[in-house]
């Protein structure tokens, strides 16, 4: 319900309900503070990703908390914002190829590297702007992607899922695995790093046969399907989103997000050791 019900505030507030039996609560949104405007730009086209990239540089005065880069993405090109005082685009000094499509991008490690993955490969960018790459093999392109700090995962036409992995010892992206799903590949999610951990243990992909795949990413179980939900629509975009359950004594939880072509939405639980999709809303 939205509406001013508080009887002194000039904006309307949104009143919600969330939760069930227990974990039920009642919350109330406000409008929050105020956003400054720092540019205004006029886009080539229209994109198809927009992107940010922490800052991860570690140079003196660098916050890991605010953005180094703005990466918006169109169907044939790649257009980089440096963020400062000021938004500047920035060229092929930036390390990115800007002649193709940003799939996903990504800080690597904490040395200032990143990753830009592309329909023809992956790009770790060190710090300075040279880059290494993994090119597709043969004539195949990459059809989506997920990264994190130290994890990369691709999905190839036809349905083979290939996943990287930042060496901790030489700060080198090496290929660690891949895995034939034998369905094509429509998103893909490598979820977050807790703390404390050095890569997350899950990946969630979507499949053009209306399913969910939570796949393994131990060293022991590498891309290993732990579990699956069937869809009444096809999974246009999946997420791992990690939370705390402050009323089970701060326990970390696991929820699946599945956005559906048909515009609804399903979350699901999974277990953060199994990786077993429970219940579903």
């Amino acid at each position: 319900m939205i509406g001013e019900l508080a009887g002194n505030e000039v904006s309307p507030q949104v009143y919600l309900m969330s939760g069930r039996g227990p974990t039920s609560a009642m919350k109330i949104i406000r409008h929050g503070v105020s956003i400054s405007e720092l540019a205004v730009s006029d886009l080539p086209g229209v994109p198809g990703g927009i992107f940010t990239v922490a800052d991860n540089s570690g140079a003196e005065g660098s916050d890991s908390k605010k953005d180094r880069f703005i990466v918006v993405s169109f169907a044939d090109a790649t257009l980089v914002l440096s963020v400062g005082d000021s938004v500047e685009e920035v060229g092929k000094e930036s390390g990115f190829l800007t002649n193709s499509p940003t799939l996903a991008c990504s800080p690597l490690g904490d040395d200032g590297a990143l990753c830009q993955v592309h329909p023809a490969g992956v790009r770790h960018i060190l710090r300075g702007g040279n880059a290494k790459q993994w090119h597709c093999p043969g004539l195949k392109k990459i059809e989506c992607a997920s990264a994190n700090r130290y994890q990369v995962i691709i999905a190839l036409a036809g349905g083979e899922v290939i996943y990287f992995e930042l060496d901790p010892m030489n700060q080198t992206l090496k290929q660690c695995g891949s895995k034939d799903l034998k369905a094509d590949v429509c998103c893909l999610d490598v979820g977050t790093i807790s703390t404390g951990r050095s890569r997350s243990m899950f990946a969630a992909v979507g499949c053009r046969d209306q399913t969910v795949r939570i796949v393994s990413l131990t060293t022991d179980k590498l891309l290993v399907q732990l579990s699956s939900i069937a869809l009444k629509s096809r999974p246009q975009s999946v997420s791992l989103v990690k939370w705390s359950n402050v009323q089970a004594g701060h326990t970390e939880e696991l929820d699946l997000v599945i956005g559906l072509d048909d515009g609804s939405s399903l979350r699901s639980v999974v277990d953060t050791v199994t990786g077993e999709i429970s219940t579903s809303s």
